[in-house]
């Protein structure tokens, strides 16, 4: 028996049949030949003649380059298998071969042949420049050197150590990693808890506010079924007393005919009286008794347009003002019972003493216009008079706001732009670092060129929404902090919303650029 080379059996890998080794770590049969030898030239894996023979003849490839015609890319087949392809247990980073179980058993066992997972990938696990396993990795560099690059190579001197080791350094960057992506995943699953139970409350807030509603209108509807029914009962009692105002006065005429009826026959009688004498004197006081009925009976007989009361103006007045003051009250009462009352403001007006140079403001003080062409009021002077104009386009309103529900409706032009908002009482005013919604002090919704944005200490939110109608609604709750902004078309749309906590009086704030705003409620 032939000593073996390198911890190889002296075996034929396919059939299990002793033989001889030669140099290089390569096997053929003890009876063959070196030249029949040449046919195998793989590193690692042992083939007798016979075998070899036998593949040849039955011209099946070499083994090193056989494929299945169907091999997927995930797949990695054994390189030494003749009989058909049969999945790669391990690869052979020294032999560039991957190997079945039962050539696994055959291989050379060194430490050069290094075993990894199966893989068609070998040619990474090698130098570029030298051919050569990557067995260091260069810290300077952080890149997998082999044994030339460290000895006489480009990182000769740099400061190396095993890929071992460098992964057990890696390993524990990569635990900390690890760690913070931990950390990180359970704050993300925590948020998203508090966000999912966030959810659940705003959607019983949501349910129970539309309860409110619905029971809002219900409350509002049997209100006016109430007022319904009493309008029409006032209807019909009235209609009653006048049926029996003209019930009388049919009575009263049927009786005045009747005596007219009587008087005209005894005139017709006195016609027709056969003695003058007595006719001429029954005639005289018949004519005088007549004359004064007549006159009685113009006397007691009211006007034409008395005859009778209007009716329907009657009605209609009775109805117009029971509505009117109904209604009103009915809503008052319903939203303040449920929650919905606020007071709609129409006593704001622009304080022209904060009125920035370039805006004018009309003589009602509820519009302000910007103009250029306006001669500009002198700004010393007036700064020193009053220290609180604004030298940026900017007004405020002579009323403030501290505690309540508030709603006031504001038209802008249809071009340039504005800012709507609230602002504490003392903002910075000097220059132009203050426009509203630039600071901490104030809130605002801008409408620049048709499109919507929130602006606040500084951080615009851009809105969704192009502008539709030139009427904005402006609610402000004191109480709970909410102020909020709406879009008042064919249809009321939310445009957006600040919650914060109000800690000073608040007053409407105006910013104008080559446009106009009046506050119309």
């Amino acid at each position: 028996m032939a000593s073996y080379s390198k911890g190889c059996a002296e075996i034929c890998s396919r059939c299990q049949t002793p033989f001889s080794p030669l140099n290089g770590g390569h096997f053929v049969a003890q009876h063959g030949s070196e030249e029949e030898s040449d046919m195998v030239e793989t590193p690692g894996l042992s083939l007798c003649l016979d075998c070899i023979r036998g593949a040849t003849l039955r011209g099946r490839p070499h083994p090193s380059t056989f494929t299945h015609p169907e091999e997927e890319e995930n797949e990695i087949f054994c390189t030494f298998c003749l009989d058909g392809p049969n999945l790669a247990a391990k690869t052979c980073v020294q032999c560039e071969s991957s190997l079945c179980d039962n050539h696994l058993r055959a291989h050379c066992q060194s430490e050069d042949h290094i075993l990894i997972p199966p893989t068609s990938s070998i040619s990474k696990r090698k130098c570029p420049d030298h051919k050569r396993l990557l067995q260091y990795y260069c810290c300077e560099d952080a890149i997998c050197v082999c044994m030339d690059c460290c000895q006489t190579g480009e990182h000769k001197g740099h400061r190396t150590e095993t890929l071992n080791g460098a992964f057990e350094n890696e390993k524990r960057n990569l635990r900390i990693l690890l760690e913070q992506l931990t950390l990180t995943r359970e704050e993300a699953e925590k948020r998203g808890q508090s966000l999912e139970e966030r959810w659940e409350r705003e959607k019983e807030k949501v349910a129970g506010e539309k309860v409110r509603v619905t029971s809002l209108f219900r409350d509002i509807m049997r209100h006016l079924e109430d007022l319904e029914r009493r309008l029409l009962d006032e209807i019909s009692r009235q209609e009653e007393q006048i049926s029996q105002l003209v019930s009388k006065l049919f009575q009263k005429l049927e009786i005045q005919k009747d005596e007219l009826s009587v008087k005209m026959r005894q005139i017709e009688e006195l016609c027709d009286a056969a003695d003058p004498l007595t006719a001429l004197l029954d005639a005289k006081s018949q004519a005088d008794d007549v004359s004064e009925y007549v006159d009685h009976v113009k006397m007691a007989w009211p006007s034409d347009e008395n005859i009778l009361p209007p009716m329907r103006e009657s009605v209609h007045g009775l109805a117009s003002v029971t509505v009117h003051k109904s209604l009103t009250d009915i809503i008052t009462q319903s939203t303040k019972l449920k929650g919905f009352f606020l007071e709609e403001v129409s006593d704001i007006k622009l304080d022209e003493k904060t009125s920035a140079r370039d805006l004018e403001i009309s003589g009602d003080q509820k519009t302000a216009s910007w103009s250029s062409a306006k001669p500009l009021k002198p700004r010393m002077s007036m700064r020193k008079k009053n220290k609180q104009i604004f030298e940026c386009s900017q007004v405020l309103s002579t009323r403030s706001f501290s505690s309540g529900r508030y709603f006031w409706v504001v038209e802008i032009g249809e071009e340039g732009g504005v800012r709507l908002g609230v602002t504490y009482a003392n903002p910075i005013r000097k220059g132009t670092k203050f426009h509203i919604g630039e600071n901490e002090k104030s809130w605002c919704l801008r409408v620049w060129y048709k499109k919507y944005s929130a602006i606040y200490n500084r951080r615009p939110v851009s809105l969704d929404s192009q502008v539709e109608c030139n009427k904005v609604g402006v609610f402000l709750d004191c109480r709970a902090g909410q102020l909020s902004f709406y879009e008042l078309g064919s249809t009321i749309r939310h445009l957006h919303t600040f919650t914060t906590t109000f800690t000073e009086p608040l007053y409407a704030a105006f910013w104008v650029h080559h446009s106009w705003v009046k506050v119309i409620s």
